[in-house]
């Protein structure tokens, strides 16, 4: 059963929304001196449970990682709900530190490892996953598939504080000995003392350092993430005050809000995509036993993008990431002009146990992370049967052999991909097949 203000009794399982670099790790220490480390799951991340079903993961007590709100939506419905907000460019400034020393390579920290800080900026400008209102944009429920911020930001504004005020604790960063004692006075966890500081990472000095053009486009970009910070503290401190007050009703909410009712933004009617997925397939190669698997999309751009990027990805019947890359992760060549029919294959060598795979593919342009032009979950599947089936169902790989991409003309419809495929793809010592 969800908590509810008119039971008496601390909830008895958690779900932690951690945004990066707000003192997330900490709060962990914390939740681990109250709850066995088998209650606790691994640190998930969107990608590895986005379409994964909830119930995988309802044994654990406390269901914790970087997801969105969306996803949570899927778990939260009877969890005590967390999470912490830190000053927006602060938190900024923090993460471009992190990433220009984390062993990870990703895009995101070459850039980072690549440009200064103000460069860094004004590469990411457009992103709303890292400099574009990112709280705003990830409390207001954008899904995936969102090309552009709508022309109404009252409205996304709105959704985002919505959303925030659900959750049943908000955190700051900067007040955060207050925020953990306001947290195991509700539950009625054990406050450690002293009280961990975890995973720090040196950027404070950092602030003063920042040009005034670089700041003043900062607080810009920043606008509706400043407001939903700074009623994030309002609901912080007015919960706060109800704590040490009465018992009577939820404190810190202007009106009632169901906790955990977490609403997605709606997608315009209009989107504006600049580019689109026309079709996706997976087709294996010929011969029986062949393992190789041509995983293809057909799509066209209305505009050029600056470093258009395709991704694809592979998933089981259990939603669990099997494999995916992209043109941009691999350097690869996407091909394309405005306005005409274009396609590109990736050729995969598969190692999978019997069953049924799923492909998602995406596009969208690098430095506008957290934006995609096109996004469709599961636009095709593809079935493992023996003799293609890998020799032990532990056995789960995927290798990209090759990448082919061209553009269609004056009627081709793609007779030279499909020619240089059906090459590429012939299993060694196999005949040509005959026209």
């Amino acid at each position: 059963m969800a908590w509810s203000v008119d039971c008496d009794m601390p909830p008895s399982h958690y779900i932690f929304n951690h945004i990066p670099k707000t003192a997330g790790i900490t709060l962990l220490t914390i939740c681990r001196s109250n709850l066995a480390a088998a209650e606790i799951s691994p640190h998930l991340t969107e990608h590895e449970i986005r379409l994964t079903p909830a119930a995988q993961f309802e044994h654990y007590t406390l269901v914790a990682g970087h997801f969105s709100i969306l996803t949570q939506a899927g778990f939260c419905r009877s969890r005590y709900s967390m999470t912490l907000l830190r000053d927006p460019i602060r938190r900024i400034v923090s993460a471009h530190t992190y990433w220009r020393l984390a062993a990870e390579h990703n895009p995101v920290t070459a850039k980072a490892k690549e440009l200064s800080f103000a460069d860094f900026v004004r590469y990411f400008i457009d992103s709303p996953a890292i400099i574009q209102n990112p709280y705003t944009y990830h409390f207001a429920g954008i899904g995936r598939d969102f090309p552009r911020y709508p022309a109404d930001a009252s409205s996304l504004l709105a959704a985002a504080k919505d959303n925030l005020s659900a959750f049943d604790f908000i955190g700051i960063c900067e007040e955060f000995e207050r925020s953990a004692r306001l947290l195991c006075g509700e539950l009625g966890w054990r406050l450690p003392t002293p009280i961990p500081h975890e995973n720090r990472t040196p950027s404070d000095g950092k602030l003063g350092g920042i040009d005034p053009q670089t700041m003043e486009m900062l607080r810009d970009c920043n606008r509706l993430d400043l407001e939903l910070y700074a009623y994030g503290v309002k609901l912080f401190h007015a919960r706060e005050a109800g704590s040490l007050g009465s018992a009577g009703a939820r404190p810190g909410r202007a009106k009632p809000v169901e906790a955990n009712r977490l609403v997605p933004f709606p997608i315009p009617y209009v989107p504006g995509r600049r580019a689109i997925i026309r079709d996706v397939s997976a087709r294996w190669a010929p011969g029986e036993g062949s393992r190789m698997l041509e995983l293809a999309v057909g799509f066209r751009a209305n505009e050029r993008i600056d470093g258009l990027d395709l991704g694809v990805q592979v998933n089981d019947m259990a939603g669990k990431v099997v494999w995916g890359t992209s043109t941009s992760h691999e350097n690869l060549e996407l091909n394309y002009e405005i306005d005409c029919d274009c396609r590109a294959g990736f050729f995969v060598q598969c190692e999978l146990p019997c069953g049924i795979y799923f492909v998602t593919a995406a596009l969208c342009e690098p430095r506008r992370l957290g934006f995609h032009d096109h996004w469709i979950d599961r636009a095709a599947a593809f079935e493992v049967t023996p003799p293609r089936a890998a020799a032990s169902p532990y056995v789960r790989g995927m290798m990209r052999q090759d990448f082919r991409s061209t553009v269609e003309r004056d009627g081709q419809r793609g007779e030279e991909f499909a020619d240089a495929r059906e090459d590429d793809l012939r299993p060694a010592g196999s005949p040509a097949i005959p026209a």
